[in-house]
């Protein structure tokens, strides 16, 4: 709004090169500063060819790049066959905390924190990363209020995105799911029902199980 706007100094875009933060935050607020800064520097877009190319073959070795090939594998059941597939899941067998987000998905699987529970529990069962994002998906596409979200963005490619990069964390050993257990949800203020009788921590998937689906090779 106009008021704090008012209060707020222009903000200068400076390249950072080797500036610390609290400088270019202090000189990107001064024109005299970012004029004298600017006769010694450039803003020019550096090549970076020989960079990128390394980064891309690093990539082609990794566990992440391995992954991606196993999630792209899957896919998604096609909306007409939601009823016969992902309606049929049992969620019952879900602990409380994620089954009364699925059952009321907004705007709870929308938000990373719910999203990824809900990944992780679903890799626990041996669900394919990919179902996993259709059934997301299935969520996503049904009225549950959503507005015009999905107007706006692809609810297959935000579900895939968010459920790519969680389970990926898990396949390369980036996330131990040390934060899945009942103390940690209920500081996240995620716990629904106290003394539910389930055990969050009884549901953490393994990095080996997604080798032994098939997601990366045993080493």
């Amino acid at each position: 709004g106009p008021g704090p706007a008012s209060a707020i100094p222009y903000l200068l875009v400076i390249p950072r090169k080797n500036l610390t933060l609290d400088e270019v935050f202090s000189m990107r607020r001064h024109y005299q500063n970012t004029h004298e800064y600017a006769k010694s520097t450039s803003a020019g877009i550096p090549v970076s060819t020989k960079g990128l190319r390394n980064l891309y073959y690093d990539y082609l070795a990794s566990d992440l790049c391995r992954f991606h090939g196993y999630f792209d594998s899957g896919w998604h059941d096609d909306p007409a066959e939601w009823p016969g597939s992902y309606d049929r899941f049992d969620i019952n067998i879900l602990p409380p905390c994620i089954r009364d987000r699925i059952v009321f998905p907004n705007p709870y699987l929308m938000q990373p924190t719910h999203i990824q529970t809900l990944t992780r529990l679903l890799l626990k069962l041996d669900w394919h990363p990919r179902d996993i994002a259709g059934f997301l998906r299935s969520k996503y596409e049904r009225n549950y209020n959503w507005g015009s979200e999905w107007f706006k963005y692809d609810a297959a490619t935000r579900a895939d995105f968010y459920v790519r990069m969680f389970s990926g964390l898990i396949a390369c050993g980036l996330d131990d799911a040390e934060d899945l257990n009942c103390v940690s949800h209920y500081e996240k203020d995620c716990c629904v029902r106290p003394l539910c009788g389930f055990n969050l921590a009884s549901w953490k998937p393994s990095r080996g199980a997604l080798r032994l689906a098939g997601g990366l090779p045993q080493k």
